[in-house]
């Protein structure tokens, strides 16, 4: 499997923790809520339950039966919580004036609902870039324990706290490279080259370079294996040697993970069928279902 259909959701939950942290900080325990934490913790609220509201309508033709309720309860509890706490520790600073814009943001995110890699890259940009409502003050590469602790430069930047090529947990920047940019293989949470580039490694452990890639139409070795020379999103034909775009959103035939929009073909008797493409909601579809 060369992405994998995870890292198509990763694109969107990662961007969601925005807000807060997935696991509340153990160190952060006080006994009673003070000042700071309670507005963070009432603004975050408010935040969510907008939010789910916003991802309703593509939860509701993706996923079915959907909970504003129960998927704002969710976030709360998993993100606003501790982020609040992080904040009150002073270990991330609070803007509420990012709000607005991460909603919208997330608003056009949840209107597109179903998306292909290269919407997905602009999705990206655009929620990343806009939603820093708390931004942690731990550079990349030092030692962390929570995500919101995490500072994220200004623009389309994100951040995880994750364990590193040393096995260390450390805060990494997430990014979308541009042409001669060191990237790695494009596999994990990691940064990915932009629309029109390609990662040249075909390792797992080993680096590669963000350069152009064969455009649709264009030839390409079928023969090399984790082959992304036509850019994610895009795939090399095993018959013809030449690179297409991804259309299929689930369902159909494929002979590779590549020609899946999700990323991923399931392999059978009789052929292999893309499994469905994520929607942009997903992580609060979960939460609501």
């Amino acid at each position: 499997m060369l992405f994998g259909r995870a890292l198509a959701l990763v694109v969107m939950a990662s961007s969601l923790v925005a807000c807060a942290e997935e696991e509340e900080p153990k160190t952060l325990q006080p006994d009673e809520p003070d000042e700071i934490e309670t507005e963070v913790r009432e603004h975050c609220s408010d935040f969510a339950a907008r939010l789910c509201t916003s991802a309703a309508s593509c939860c509701q033709s993706t996923a079915g039966s959907f909970s504003s309720e129960r998927c704002t309860s969710s976030f709360v509890e998993e993100f606003c919580v501790p982020a609040s706490q992080v904040v009150a520790a002073g270990l991330a600073t609070y803007h509420p004036d990012a709000h607005e814009p991460c909603l919208s943001a997330w608003e056009r995110a949840h209107a597109t609902c179903e998306a292909d890699w290269d919407e997905i890259i602009a999705i990206r940009k655009d929620v990343w870039a806009e939603c820093k409502m708390i931004r942690g003050t731990v550079e990349p590469g030092r030692g962390c324990s929570t995500q919101a602790s995490c500072a994220r430069p200004d623009g389309p930047t994100n951040a995880r706290c994750q364990l590193d090529v040393t096995m260390n947990t450390t805060c990494q920047l997430l990014e979308i490279l541009g042409e001669g940019a060191a990237c790695p293989f494009p596999m994990g949470d990691v940064s990915v080259c932009d629309v029109g580039l390609y990662c040249t490694t075909t390792e797992r452990d080993m680096p590669g370079t963000c350069a152009p890639s064969v455009p649709e139409g264009g030839p390409c070795d079928p023969e090399v294996p984790a082959n992304s020379e036509c850019g994610l999103g895009s795939y090399c034909g095993l018959d013809d040697a030449l690179c297409h775009r991804a259309t299929n959103f689930g369902g159909g035939s494929c002979e590779q993970d590549a020609e899946c929009i999700s990323f991923e073909c399931q392999g059978s008797s009789t052929g292999g069928t893309c499994l469905g493409a994520l929607s942009t909601a997903q992580d609060l579809c979960e939460r609501g279902a």
